[in-house]
């Protein structure tokens, strides 16, 4: 899977620094789930917390991964599994964004400071593109250019009315994947588990695009699944980040406050 290899990838890249790192402030919100490391280095991603419905006595969670318990935690520990309390899984893609904005500097790739990929897609003239998970600020600008746009979502709730008649229910997305020029993933894929399975859709002569607060995984593993480019996040003020995500603050906050966005490419640039 993307995460376990992106994983593989930090472990072999950080060494035994990995172990001298912990978690020391974190921020569960109802957007998003932000981390800050023993070294100062920090990530984001979405919150994705299961309902929890109700638990008997014997079923409760105090474990390590429950509240109260996590900060201090080693990052070995975090990293092992996936398995564990509910929420393990946020803060563990959040752990891995802030792993890779430490080290992306230095692997190589091209990256565009106060860019947004959408910028660099093709939209001088009509194609088909396919957007999986609603990213609410490129409809706009996709329609407006002329582009005939389909949005796989798993509520319809989550477009707006005018944008209805985009919507495709989750379980229709390979017909749409397979028509569409480009295909445009929200971050949300990485985070709910879904990206590796939508990857295999795609094909080579697609241009593939992954953004939002979660795509901030070190870019290695998506590129050599085909992914173009990505749009991910630059924390540019840690303690300020804390404080945003336990207000509530959603992804578009983040650019206002204390990120950056930022726009990963190969090496070799886009095709």
């Amino acid at each position: 899977m993307l995460i376990e290899e992106t994983i593989g990838y930090l472990r072999a890249r950080l060494g035994v620094r990995l172990h001298e790192l912990s978690i020391a402030g974190l921020r569960i919100g109802i957007h998003l789930t932000a981390v800050v490391l023993s070294d100062g280095s920090a990530g984001v991603c979405s919150t994705t917390l299961p309902q929890p419905g109700p638990k008997p006595r014997e079923g409760r969670d105090y474990g390590r991964f429950s509240p109260l318990n996590i900060r201090g935690i080693g990052l070995d520990e975090l990293l092992e599994t996936s398995g564990g309390s509910r929420l393990k899984a946020p803060l563990r893609l959040a752990v891995i964004n802030a792993l890779s904005a430490g080290l992306l500097e230095h692997t190589g790739h091209k990256v565009l400071e106060n860019t947004d990929p959408i910028s660099l897609l093709d939209l001088s003239r009509p194609r088909h593109i396919a957007m999986v998970g609603a990213f609410h600020s490129y409809i706009p600008v996709l329609l407006s250019a002329g582009q005939h746009l389909s949005v796989v979502e798993l509520d319809k709730s989550a477009l707006a009315p005018e944008y209805a008649s985009l919507y495709v229910p989750a379980g229709q997305e390979s017909a749409v994947i397979s028509k569409a020029d480009a295909v445009i993933f929200t971050g949300m894929t990485l985070a709910n588990h879904s990206l590796d399975r939508l990857l295999t859709l795609t094909k080579a002569v697609q241009e593939l695009l992954v953004a939002g607060p979660s795509a901030g995984v070190v870019p290695d593993v998506l590129f050599s699944r085909g992914v173009h480019m990505i749009g991910a996040t630059r924390i540019t003020d840690p303690g300020r980040l804390l404080d945003l995500v336990a207000e509530g603050g959603s992804g578009y906050h983040l650019f206002r406050y204390c990120a950056q966005k930022i726009t990963i490419l190969p090496p070799d640039g886009f095709p």
